[in-house]
């Protein structure tokens, strides 16, 4: 176990001169950015003492790896190691072909009950977590082109809210992708051996490889076609990334296969509490009677939205995230309309209670990363979820449609040598993923 680290408590004077300032910056927003997000490899969190990650704001992370179902992962490259030195993406594979592709239950649709996975939970916060996961493929030497025989890859995710409500979040590819985005339940049982019992069999979101004409391994040159963007909007305090075979190789029962998960993408902050005042008015802009905007007029508004502001004598835990707000030019006209500008600004939103545990991390997931059947100790009754409910974020389609989804694409990377003429668009809200650079073939 790993004791959480407490923040510095100024005294008194200090923390009445540290409000005040506080109060005076942080009103409403910031006009410039008072934090840089964290970017978490998942093995880094692996490798920390006990498997305990602590941020530079004192906030801790830990990771576990899990075998599931009989599916164990590659002795040469197993689940939760680095790509290679000094890489910030982190491998999930198997090495049982077979038992570690999507089955079907007891009405013939398809379920997953046996698959590789890495867990993360964080201390007492919730998060908004947005990674990557690329390689995401198909055999293609010795497949002759024959897309019905050769092994295919499929990854899911699925996150838990500090209250136990399972969400999924949305996934993105780039318009030439060959994957497919669908919906497909992990068996409650699967579940249960992340350590998340007391779920039945859960919806989750998943990118597999959806081409029938082309059957590609891939490579740094369209690594791109193999990538998913994954961001989840409403915060959760347990994440899982699951990988599985969606086919199985008709002449190869134990082929090796792999896919590579990017660092995590932790939105920084601080300690806050809410404002005390119940309402606040900001300037929108205006809208004529077809509810068309009006460039260049804003009028007054009163939010009754939940503000916050940071504050160490808090118990909430807030993300600084980007925003834009209006400031009026000039005087007020007769219809109630001013001139104003857009300004951009950080604000800070509120994503839960912040309540660390004294002592975290240092359980669950496999011994030996993949020698059993991982799982944390069973819940007490006290611990136990509320009956499953699921709340969606991703574009998805039903098991059936595995067809390409068009969307924005996520960050340029790829798992072999950097591409350096790819576009590189960010992910919302976030600064550039790294990139990955030389590789195994998986």
């Amino acid at each position: 176990m790993t004791a959480l680290r407490k923040p510095l408590v100024p005294t008194a004077a200090a923390a009445a001169a540290v409000t005040a300032v506080i109060a005076a910056v942080s009103s409403v927003a910031l006009a410039a950015p008072a934090c840089k997000p964290h970017t978490v490899p998942i093995h880094a969190i692996l490798s920390a003492p006990n498997r305990v990650y602590t941020l530079p704001d004192g906030r801790q992370l830990t990771a576990a790896t899990h075998s599931v179902g009989g599916c164990l992962p590659r002795a040469d490259a197993p689940t939760g190691g680095a790509l290679r030195a000094g890489s910030s993406f982190t491998i999930i594979g198997q090495s049982s072909g077979r038992l570690c592709t999507v089955s079907e239950d007891s009405d013939g649709m398809p379920i997953m009950t046996s698959f590789q996975a890495l867990t993360v939970t964080a201390n007492g916060f919730s998060w908004t977590p947005s990674f990557v996961v690329e390689d995401i493929d198909a055999r293609s030497t010795g497949a002759g082109g024959n897309a019905s025989i050769t092994w295919r890859e499929m990854v899911v995710t699925l996150g838990r809210t500090a209250a136990g409500e399972l969400v999924r979040p949305k996934l993105t590819l780039p318009p030439d992708s060959l994957l497919g985005v669908a919906e497909m339940p992990v068996a409650g049982s699967g579940l249960a051996a992340l350590g998340w019992a007391g779920y039945e069999d859960t919806p989750a979101a998943t990118a597999s490889y959806a081409s029938w004409t082309q059957v590609t391994n891939l490579d740094d040159r369209n690594a791109h076609l193999g990538r998913v963007g994954v961001n989840y909007t409403t915060p959760v305090q347990g994440l899982a990334v699951g990988y599985v075979l969606s086919q199985a190789d008709a002449t190869d029962d134990g082929a090796k296969t792999g896919a590579f998960v990017g660092a995590l993408r932790v939105g920084c902050g601080c300690v806050c509490a809410p404002r005390p005042e119940p309402s606040h008015t900001l300037l929108v802009r205006r809208r004529d009677a077809a509810g068309t905007v009006v460039d260049g007029r804003c009028v007054r508004m009163t939010s009754v939205k939940r503000s916050y502001i940071c504050d160490f004598r808090g118990n909430k835990w807030c993300e600084e995230r980007p925003a834009t707000r209006y400031i009026r030019t000039g005087p007020w006209a007769a219809d109630g309309t001013a001139p104003c500008v857009a300004q951009a600004v950080r604000i800070h939103m509120g994503t839960g209670d912040y309540a660390p545990a004294e002592e975290f991390g240092g359980r669950g997931g496999d011994a030996g990363r993949g020698e059993r059947d991982g799982a944390s100790p069973p819940l007490s009754e006290e611990e136990k979820p509320p009956p499953t409910r699921v709340a969606s974020e991703a574009n998805t389609s039903p098991p059936a449609k595995m067809s390409t989804f068009e969307a924005d694409a996520p960050p340029s990377l790829s798992h072999g040598k950097v591409n350096r003429n790819a576009r590189q668009p960010e992910l919302p809200s976030a600064e550039p993923v790294p990139t990955s650079d030389g590789d195994p073939e998986m």
